[in-house]
């Protein structure tokens, strides 16, 4: 595994995380809580030391499944969770001090931690950020309970936004070879002069960058994707046109991997957090960590 310093945080971070969105067991189907346990424990033994969760997964359950993980092993992991959306499955926000404060405290509880490394904001609207918010979360950290701060963000406009608040140490943004709207704002630029840290959220398009699903595709039932539009999903199927392309001339490079290897080749991305729910997703994605990065011409082929 390759390591990475996430901006001013210094936290050394796997340049590929663990994203636990799957393992909630709603939005991306069931999973079994001993399964998901055991592949959270081996992707700590394959190098990854970076864990990025949310309150809202599974309403829980994927905190619990970290808790569970790594209660023993809390000080050589670093845990990033999220507090915004109420319910999963519910298009329904709060970012009131009260449901920060009860929430932080479930997350710790679950997470069987007396902190997490990073708190983030999740998918907030500008008006989301008060001042009565924002003295709360320097108060978790005046306490201890959270080391820094983050902010998820939903477009580059945002980000500027937040950046100028002088709260934040790391932002999540969308990153892939389908949405690179945050490198051509100079949004990814900014943070990095500003020695923000930056987490590159949905490498894989949900999904649809490993080429698994066509624009037509029916996921299961409560499954989050069939949400998405056809403009949508049009956009990340493009994409893997080109990238499928690609591949054909790196013999034993997947779909996958090509997508991944875009993100870790741009050198002010701090970690990418694909959502991984097998040890084949495990697997293929770790494959990574020994490609060499692509050039430029080739990071240009699959825009």
């Amino acid at each position: 595994m390759n390591y990475r310093i996430l901006g001013k945080t210094n936290l050394q971070v796997s340049e590929i995380g663990f994203g636990t969105w799957p393992l909630g067991g709603i939005c991306y189907g069931s999973v079994n809580t001993k399964d998901a346990i055991a592949l959270l424990k081996l992707s700590f033994e394959m190098g990854i030391n970076f864990f990025d969760t949310a309150n809202v997964y599974g309403n829980g359950q994927s905190e619990y499944a970290l808790g569970q993980a790594f209660k023993s092993q809390r000080t050589k992991i670093i845990i990033g969770t999220k507090i915004g959306w109420t319910k999963e499955g519910l298009n329904e926000q709060n970012f009131s001090k009260s449901f920060f404060v009860h929430r932080l405290n479930s997350s710790l509880t679950q997470l069987k931690t007396d902190h997490v490394d990073i708190l983030y904001m999740h998918s907030p609207y500008k008006k989301d950020f008060s001042e009565e918010l924002k003295n709360t979360l320097l108060k978790f950290k005046k306490e201890g309970k959270v080391r820094f701060l983050g902010v998820s963000i939903r477009k580059p406009n945002d980000g500027f936004y937040f950046l100028q608040k002088n709260c934040f140490d790391v932002i999540q943004v969308n990153y892939n070879i389908a949405e690179t709207e945050s490198e051509e704002t100079g949004l990814i630029k900014s943070c990095y002069n500003k020695n923000i840290g930056v987490v590159a959220k949905v490498p894989l398009g949900y999904g649809f960058l490993t080429g698994k699903y066509e624009i037509n595709h029916k996921f299961a039932k409560g499954d989050h994707r069939n949400r998405f539009t056809i403009g949508e999903r049009e956009k990340w199927v493009n994409a893997v046109k080109k990238a499928r392309e690609l591949s054909l001339l790196k013999k034993h490079v997947t779909l996958t991997q090509i997508a991944l290897n875009f993100c870790l080749s741009n050198p002010k991305i701090g970690c990418i957090i694909p959502g991984i729910k097998t040890t084949s997703n495990l697997i293929e994605n770790m494959k990574v960590v020994n490609l060499r990065r692509l050039t430029i011409n080739e990071r240009k082929l699959l825009l």
